[in-house]
């Protein structure tokens, strides 16, 4: 009897290649959704820039992308994906957009109004910048001649104060600034040594910059307290009141003498 020969050993399947009746295996890529991710991105940026006019803008680039993604993610939603995030940026980029165009409505029916107002927002940022300034010359020249200057006319003159780069802004950095002549960089941080009254949408405030260096904002009544406290502190301590120097009068004009 004859012994059959042993039958040749199989080949592995070919890696990649589907068996006999196997299907072909489908692969698929994840929907894009970077155009989504930008318009939510670029919608919250905008809702904190609105106060410095950017916002509107950045918002409606927002809008524009998220409109272009959601229809995307509506019309071909096997390539495109993120229509949640789309919504949310035309959202939050609409806001800046949509508060732009109530101001332009509210200018073209009372403009007088309009730019009183504006007019009022921009001598609050020139008061605010310009004691931001003077508190850092202050400062150099503290480090310089280890003490504060008699005046702003001798801080001006010795050391360099940025001007506020607004829309009729005055060309000198000190307008609108009340200095206290005699504070001291080793008195308590919580006196005042410069301030700038000025107007808001509501009412007036003052900025006041202290030792300290750091500046607040106070309502009129707070800053009466707080003034009168100072005065106090500061005639106990040197027995005589402090010496408060009105701002430069504007060409024109006549300064007030009210603190």
């Amino acid at each position: 009897m004859s012994i059959p020969p042993n039958p040749p050993p199989a080949y592995p399947p070919s890696p990649g290649y589907p068996q006999s009746g196997e299907p072909y295996p489908q692969t698929f890529s994840a929907p894009r959704t970077g155009l989504a991710t930008a318009a939510l991105v670029l919608g919250i940026i905008s809702l904190p820039t609105t106060c410095v006019c950017i916002g509107p803008v950045v918002g409606l680039v927002a809008v524009i992308l998220g409109i272009v993604a959601a229809a995307r993610a509506g019309s071909q939603p096997v390539a495109y994906g993120g229509r949640g995030r789309a919504v949310a940026g035309i959202a939050t980029g609409g806001v800046p957009v949509v508060l732009l165009l109530v101001v332009l409505v509210v200018a073209s029916l009372n403009p007088g109004a309009f730019r009183a107002r504006l007019s009022k927002l921009f001598r609050a940022t020139q008061a605010a910048a310009n004691l931001q300034n003077v508190g850092t010359a202050l400062n150099a020249y503290q480090a310089t001649y280890q003490e504060y200057p008699p005046d702003l006319a001798t801080l001006a003159r010795s050391t360099p104060i940025q001007a506020t780069p607004l829309p009729g802004a005055s060309s000198d950095p000190t307008a609108g600034v009340w200095y206290v002549a005699g504070v001291k960089a080793t008195d308590p941080p919580d006196w005042i040594i410069a301030y700038a009254p000025t107007t808001v949408w509501r009412g007036s405030v003052v900025i006041v910059l202290r030792v300290a260096g750091r500046p607040d904002v106070l309502d009129q009544p707070r800053f009466d307290e707080a003034l009168a406290k100072f005065k106090q502190a500061y005639e106990s301590r040197r027995g005589e009141p402090p010496t408060i120097l009105p701002p430069p009068a504007e060409p024109g004009s006549q300064s007030s003498e009210k603190p």
